[in-house]
């Protein structure tokens, strides 16, 4: 028997899901861990169906369709860091509800029920625009009544 190199991998299909095999170690689709062929994960009485020797040659390019898709650049994260740093807001994110709670520090909401001011119950924000636009109003409050000394 041909002894297999760093050069061949291989990928098998067996036992319905993929498998990696390169020398002694194995990966597959199952697991996503790489262990030696003898590891008690890998199922090796599975009934093979194919066996395909990977091979390349010069440079191997990954198509688009393969790659994992790019996260949407967060126009707002910079600006909510900046108003979290400068005015010490607080935002919690609840994945239940999937909602926001937004918060300004305690003595500024403690004034803004003393004076019956709107932003005393307003803290649900639905998406990071919100955050945003909470942020300007919670801003010009601490601006306007907490800032005077400053």
């Amino acid at each position: 028997m041909k002894h297999r190199g760093r050069a061949s991998p291989f990928l098998v299909v067996a036992g319905h899901h993929f498998q990696l095999v390169e020398g002694r170690r194995y990966v597959c689709g199952r697991t996503k861990d790489i262990v030696s062929i003898k590891d008690k994960q890998v199922k090796r009485r599975c009934r093979v169906e194919e066996v395909y020797e990977l091979c390349a040659e010069g440079k191997i390019k990954i198509p688009d369709q393969a790659r994992k898709p790019k996260q949407p650049v967060n126009q707002h994260r910079s600006y909510i860091t900046k108003m979290k740093r400068k005015y010490g807001f607080n935002v919690e994110y609840e994945r239940r509800t999937q909602t926001y709670w937004v918060e300004m520090p305690q003595h500024a909401e403690d004034l803004a029920w003393d004076i019956n001011h709107h932003l005393r119950d307003e803290h649900g924000c639905y998406d990071q625009k919100e955050i945003v636009d909470r942020f300007e109003a919670m801003a010009e409050f601490m601006e306007e009544y907490c800032m005077e000394d400053a």
